[in-house]
């Protein structure tokens, strides 16, 4: 029907738990993943999204973005020649990443 393309090579399908994606236990989450990863075959791809999927998924290491910082901290300090003047570019960013963020998240509770 309308989860089927018209020429049937994509379709897709919803699944629904009985409560809120937070309140899921990580191995029932789990178990939907496993169920699909398990149905791919030569030509079938499963692809998987949503909070509850996220449950599943190893937390990903930020070490390339705290690199990132040091890195921007030590040419801004080598740039400016004062410890104040170098890091207050590096703390109005990481304001304003976490208040973008931020607001990204209450989006997404819409």
């Amino acid at each position: 029907t309308g989860q089927i393309s018209e020429d049937g090579r994509t379709a897709y399908a919803t699944v629904t738990f009985d409560r809120p994606a937070d309140e899921i236990p990580a191995a029932q989450a789990q178990a939907v993943v496993d169920t699909a990863k398990a149905a791919e075959a030569d030509g079938l791809q499963v692809e998987l999204g949503g909070t509850a999927v996220a449950l599943t998924e190893a937390p990903t290491a930020h070490i390339a973005e705290a690199v990132g910082v040091v890195v921007a901290a030590v040419v801004l300090f080598l740039a400016f020649g004062s410890l104040a003047a170098s890091l207050l570019p590096i703390a109005t960013a990481l304001v304003s990443v976490g208040t973008a963020y931020a607001g990204i998240v209450l989006l997404g509770h819409v």
